[in-house]
């Protein structure tokens, strides 16, 4: 049966204050504030062979720190999908958010935190499947990250350019197996001519537990190239179990991998522990809980050090259809080799006001 073809607006208004206990910047002493008012819109198409799903939201801040300071945040997405023949189906995605925070959602998830700043990121990612039979896909995808940071902190941003390759096979009715191949260009700005290409080779096992329960695993290697250095190689990883509760969902992932310590002026190999789980508690109350550890060396200099730990509990009551109350909490902690180890506690509270017409 073909899909119903549909057009749902829906917009949101919504009022959000935070307290952080350590902000880690200089200019904002101790402890500081946050005070929010944001307004968002999106829009999602479906036909029976097309989605388009677009958001956009806006948000002005005023830190009450020791230092007043006013900011402005942004959050963009675009997701479109086509399936343009029987056999072949393209995706398109952008994401870019300006946040004013220790760590944006991108890279709080890849273990990266940082004082209290503004950051900006940009992902664009597109990709095409290719069914050469009924068991048998060929994936193509490229994908480019770009992260900046205000110009008063000292952080230096970047952008990584990814391009690969992926023949995937159903090889029974719950297991499919895979081999991929990819290419990353990976450049530091602010004039550190620090450039590095990564080659990666990896296989990868999927499996179907039952219909709640699934379980992936890769591994390969790569071989890491930055001019003035000999070759680098190194093995990567990556394991996830997710389960699709009655009343929520689990996830946990592991990932031993390189990519670009952004910020700090340099790559990385690293290694990601990562846990989320929501649950519902009643017709009107929600919960989430999430957490990661991150450890991060650099293959080219055996003296930085970066490990960090992220941890939160979020809260929502929906308030017959309109009204969203949220409160949430938020523990960080990070561990640099040169840099004495630090914490913060950051409590929030939230209301939102949204609707919906067709």
């Amino acid at each position: 049966m073909a899909q119903a073809s549909t057009d749902v607006w829906n917009g949101n208004v919504g009022l959000q204050g935070s307290w952080d206990s350590n902000p880690r910047s200089s200019t904002l002493g101790q402890q500081s504030y946050v005070e929010s008012l944001g307004v968002g819109l999106g829009y999602t198409l479906n036909r029976p062979r097309s989605h388009v799903e677009f958001a956009a939201r806006g948000m002005g801040l005023l830190n009450q720190g020791t230092a007043r300071t006013g900011h402005f945040n942004y959050t963009g997405m675009l997701n479109v999908s086509r399936q343009a023949t029987p056999r072949l189906a393209l995706q398109f995605s952008e994401a870019v958010v300006s946040t004013y925070s220790q760590g944006a959602p991108f890279l709080a998830a890849d273990g990266l935190l940082y004082p209290l700043v503004l950051s900006r990121t940009n992902n664009l990612s597109s990709g095409m499947t290719y069914q050469l039979t009924p068991r048998t896909n060929l994936s193509v995808t490229a994908r480019h990250d770009w992260v900046g940071f205000d110009s008063s902190a000292s952080l230096l941003g970047g952008w990584q350019l990814t391009t690969g390759a992926s023949l995937g096979r159903q090889i029974t009715a719950v297991d499919s197996l895979s081999l991929s191949y990819s290419f990353r260009h990976s450049r530091v700005q602010g004039g550190t001519n620090r450039n590095t290409d990564t080659h990666t080779l990896m296989t990868g096992w999927t499996r179907r537990l039952s219909e709640r329960f699934a379980v992936s695993a890769s591994a390969g290697a790569s071989q890491v190239n930055l001019v003035g250095f000999d070759p680098r190689y190194g093995i990567v990883a990556n394991a996830a179990l997710t389960a699709q509760l009655r009343t929520g969902s689990v996830s946990l992932r592991y990932g031993h991998g390189m990519g670009q310590a952004y910020g700090f002026g340099r790559d990385r190999i690293f290694d990601l522990v990562g846990l989320a789980h929501s649950r519902s508690l009643g017709r009107n109350f929600s919960a989430t809980v999430s957490g990661v550890y991150g450890r991060s060396r650099d293959l080219f200099d055996p003296t930085f050090g970066y490990d960090t730990q992220s941890y939160s509990l979020g809260l929502q009551y929906v308030a017959g259809r309109q009204w969203t109350l949220g409160a949430g909490y938020r523990w960080l902690y990070l561990d640099q080799v040169v840099v004495a180890p630090s914490s913060s506690h950051i409590v929030s509270a939230s209301l939102s006001y949204g609707w919906q017409w067709r």
